[in-house]
């Protein structure tokens, strides 16, 4: 849950990029699980729930008393549905089209709570629980307060409706870190976590470099290529 909601509001504050801090949980110590738990895969390698989270992010968030918006990013290119959880199965509410990464977004009529989810292709992403929205206020409204509320109602989906469209089309570029993964000295172990990378769905990966191993004293020559070490990336 974490881990959508935060991809959400990365893109929802701007953000165009988002690194997962790492791919797979630390070894030290993992006996008392001691460091970073925060990868897509436990350190013994099988996946987590995480990893579905971070492949097919999707949530909701709760607009006025009747609507939320959807949100997600696609790992596969087909039909989408929105579906809502109905007693013991799914049901569609909604069916959109996408395309591979794409990010997407689209409003329900959802009144109370519910449990919904996207599937598309072979790809089911995670249930999210959409809590119900605030009971309206009893009580009655003044003639002045009425004309507040018309103006403030026809100013609102200026305000509003513009940054939604504009985001819509935006898209979110996802990224994984390790360094016993992706810079390991054992060749195998780089393929296999690049390939598993790649299936996430992300589009980058961090490498670390450190000043001392590209340079361990200072450079005779600094401007020359050939006085830096970069072979450890």
């Amino acid at each position: 849950k974490w881990i959508e909601q935060s991809l959400y509001l990365f893109w929802k504050g701007g953000a165009d990029t988002a690194i997962n801090f790492a791919v797979r949980d630390a070894t030290v110590f993992a006996s008392t699980r001691n460091g970073f738990q925060s990868g897509l895969y436990f350190n013994d390698g099988s996946s987590k729930p995480a990893l579905t989270a971070f492949r097919f992010p999707f949530v909701t968030e709760r607009l006025p008393t009747t609507k939320v918006r959807a949100w997600g990013k696609a790992p596969e290119t087909g039909q989408l549905r929105i579906q809502r959880r109905r007693g013991a199965s799914f049901r569609t509410i909604k069916k959109l089209q996408v395309g591979k990464g794409q990010v997407f977004v689209t409003k329900l009529r959802l009144k109370g709570k519910a449990q919904l989810r996207a599937t598309v292709g072979n790809s089911t992403s995670l249930v999210w629980t959409q809590a119900a929205g605030p009971k309206p206020k009893q009580g009655s409204v003044t003639t002045g307060k009425i004309g507040l509320l018309a103006m403030t109602a026809g100013l609102l989906p200026a305000a509003v409706a513009l940054p939604a469209s504009v985001q819509a089309a935006r898209g979110l570029t996802t990224g994984l870190t390790a360094v016993d993964q992706y810079q390991s000295p054992d060749p195998s172990t780089r393929a296999l976590w690049f390939d598993r990378t790649v299936d996430a769905g992300a589009g980058i990966v961090r490498l670390s470099l450190h000043w001392r191993g590209v340079a361990p004293t200072p450079p005779a020559n600094p401007a020359s290529p050939n006085s830096y070490d970069f072979t450890p990336v």
